[in-house]
């Protein structure tokens, strides 16, 4: 699967703006990165066109948890 990455104005975010720092972060609540992820799977399995839109769902609390970590 591709993303496209866009910037808050619209324009395509730059590689290096994308890439983490470190490869792996702490997940504040793993049991809804995992509940996420199953619901992402099973649409994406079943074919289901609003899958994007659960993958979504996922990356974003993903993306939070790398770039602001809990404290």
């Amino acid at each position: 699967m591709h993303l496209e990455v866009r910037t808050a104005d619209g324009t395509p975010a730059a590689s290096a703006d994308v890439v983490l720092a470190e490869r792996h972060c702490r997940l504040r609540d793993p049991a809804l990165a995992a509940a996420l992820a199953s619901r992402c799977d099973a649409a994406h399995r079943l074919g289901v066109r609003q899958s994007l839109l659960c993958l979504e769902q996922l990356l974003y609390p993903l993306w939070d948890d790398a770039t602001r970590p809990a404290t």
